[in-house]
């Protein structure tokens, strides 16, 4: 069954500065998988600063139900 994923990146003061939808589809093979990337830039296309960022990744099967919420820190030098 394919997945929907968002993958949201939030700034320490809780601003989203990327987020991006796309779709994990059944053939994919996670383990050596890259599905996302994220350029260091914001939304405005503006290169962030140094520091840590929240990932969240959230995947949601296309029924609707919630697949899983994945969280890891991103450290930015």
């Amino acid at each position: 069954e394919r997945v929907n994923a968002i993958l949201t990146i939030y700034s320490f003061i809780a601003e989203i500065v990327y987020r991006d939808e796309f779709i994990i589809k059944p053939s994919y093979r996670m383990e050596y998988s890259r599905f996302a990337t994220w350029n260091h830039r914001n939304r405005k296309g503006k290169v962030v600063p140094q520091g840590a960022y929240l990932a969240v990744l959230k995947l949601t099967y296309s029924n609707g139900q919630t697949a899983g919420v994945y969280r890891a820190i991103i450290g930015i030098r």
